[in-house]
C-alpha cells in the first residue's frame, strides 16, 4: 500500500501510475467479485432506505409493514429511474412520482405523503450529522 502512495506527485499531478496500480489491485479480486460486492451495496441501500420510510411512517402514525415498505421503495426506485432520463423536468417528474407511490400504497393524502417523504429526506440528513459530529467533535459542526 505504501508503495501506491510513493507515486503521487503533487507538484506535477502525476496521478496516472497510481492509478494503474489502484486498478491492478482491484482487478485481483475478480470481476465477480466487483459486480457482487456492488450488488450487495445496492441491496443493503436499498434496505436502510426501506427502514427509513418504514420510520418516517410511524412518526406520522400510519400503519405499514417492513414489506410494503420496501415494495414501495422499490417502486420509487424503478419510476424514478424511468423519469430520470427525460431531460431539465425528469427530476420533477420522478419527485412526483414518489410522492404519488407513498401516496397510493400508505396514506389517502398528497399532503402526508409530503410530508412522509420529507420525512425520509429528513431523518438521513440528521443522521449524517450526529455521525460527523460524534467523528469530528460537536464544536466544528456548531
Amino acid at each position: 500500500m505504501n508503495k501506491m502512495l510513493n507515486y503521487i506527485d503533487v507538484s506535477g499531478l502525476n496521478l496516472l501510475p497510481f492509478l494503474e496500480e489502484l486498478l491492478t489491485y482491484f482487478t485481483g479480486f475478480g470481476i465477480g467479485a466487483i459486480i457482487g460486492i456492488f450488488i450487495a451495496i445496492i441491496i443493503g441501500l436499498w434496505l436502510i432506505m426501506s427502514a427509513i420510510l418504514k420510520l418516517a411512517l410511524y412518526i406520522k402514525k400510519i400503519p405499514a409493514s417492513f414489506g410494503r415498505c420496501v415494495v414501495t421503495t422499490l417502486l420509487n426506485f424503478v419510476l424514478t429511474l424511468i423519469f430520470g432520463f427525460i431531460p431539465l423536468v425528469g427530476v420533477i417528474f420522478g419527485l412526483v412520482a414518489t410522492i404519488w407511490s407513498i401516496k397510493q400504497r400508505h396514506t389517502y393524502d398528497w399532503w402526508d405523503a409530503v410530508i412522509v417523504w420529507l420525512f425520509s429526506i429528513l431523518i438521513p440528513l440528521v443522521l449524517l450529522i450526529v455521525i460527523f459530529g460524534a467523528l469530528m467533535g460537536f464544536g466544528v459542526l456548531f
